[in-house]
Formats: C-alpha cells, sequence, structure tokens
C-alpha cells in the first residue's frame, strides 16, 4: 500500500514530502516507544477508537492559532503531568510549537551590551566609578557609559573576571546583511 507514491517502510523519504508531520511523529514516537504492551487489548487501552494520539495539536500559523495554544498550556503549569503519560507528551509538543511560533513572530532582540551593564549596576548599586575600577580608567568607564565607545576584549575580559557576566552578553551583536 502506498501512501501519494511512496512506500511506508520509507518514513525518511515520507518527512521529507510532508515536514508539517516531524512534531507529531515524535510524540507519536515518544507514546509508544514508552509503552509496554502485552496485548492488542493494551493499545485498545490506551488509545479509543476515534481518538487522536495527538488529542487536538495543530500547527501555529497566526495569532489565534497562538493565543489557543497558550490557553491549551496553561493548565499544565498549575498541575504538571507526570513524565511519560500522554498529557506530557502533549506539554512536549505544545510547548515545542510556541517556541518555534515565538522565534519567529515574537523574537526577542538581545540587550545592546551598554543596557548590560547598566542594568547589572543597577540592580548591584554601583557607580560610574566602579566601573572605572574594573576597567583601570575612568574615562574608558565614562565614554563606554556615554554610549561613545564599544568595550574592547580586555574591557569584556575584566567585567566578566570582576562581576561575572557572560563575556557574549558584552559583546556587540553582528548586523545580518
Amino acid at each position: 500500500m502506498t501512501c501519494a507514491g511512496h512506500r511506508p517502510s520509507d518514513p525518511e523519504r515520507l518527512l521529507n514530502a510532508h515536514p508539517r508531520a516531524e512534531l507529531p511523529r515524535r510524540a507519536w514516537y515518544g507514546l509508544v516507544s514508552r509503552a509496554e504492551w502485552q496485548s492488542p487489548a493494551d493499545v485498545r487501552r490506551m488509545f479509543k477508537p476515534g481518538d487522536s494520539v495527538m488529542m487536538d495539536i495543530r500547527p501555529i500559523r497566526t495569532e489565534a492559532d497562538y493565543d489557543w495554544a497558550l490557553r491549551e498550556i496553561e493548565p499544565y503549569f498549575e498541575s504538571q503531568p507526570e513524565l511519560g503519560t500522554p498529557a506530557a507528551d502533549r506539554f512536549d509538543v505544545l510547548a515545542a510549537l510556541i517556541e518555534s511560533y515565538e522565534s519567529h513572530h515574537h523574537a526577542i532582540e538581545p540587550a545592546p551590551p551598554l543596557a548590560v551593564v547598566r542594568l547589572y549596576m543597577e540592580q548591584n548599586r554601583l557607580t560610574q566609578s566602579d566601573l572605572a575600577r574594573v576597567l583601570g580608567s575612568r574615562s574608558r568607564a565614562s565614554e563606554f557609559l556615554a554610549g561613545h565607545r564599544d568595550l574592547s576584549m580586555t574591557m569584556i575580559a575584566a567585567i566578566k573576571r570582576a562581576w561575572g557576566i557572560p563575556a557574549d552578553l558584552l559583546m556587540p551583536q553582528m548586523v545580518e546583511a
């Protein structure tokens, strides 16, 4: 038996032809790989006739779909499903769908290094003088905080060492052409 010209024994080719099937396939695989079925009756108990393995999971293409997914996942934060259950698998798939949609439609740009340093200084009640001690120069601290100077690699290393701010947060972001 074939489906759209594909042999059922060739799942990779089928998934390439239907990429939207990947998340439901992974959820299904998660369910069945943990199952400890001894007989067909065990399978029937897990999957009732007409039940969807994915329990009403659908792609998130619009803001309305996104709002639906958020409403669907919210109860899981009140009462976490037990690992290995269909509810836990549904939670995982919903979370993956939401994360994917958010990364494409609600992406949060990384904060510029100046904002990172200012926030750290504010939260820790540090002053420009404290930054000057870390950088070894009052003028460098002043120029950086005024937005007239970027941090050099030496300055980034000094701030990381003194304050523990990850270096990747202190590096300027490259703009893609």
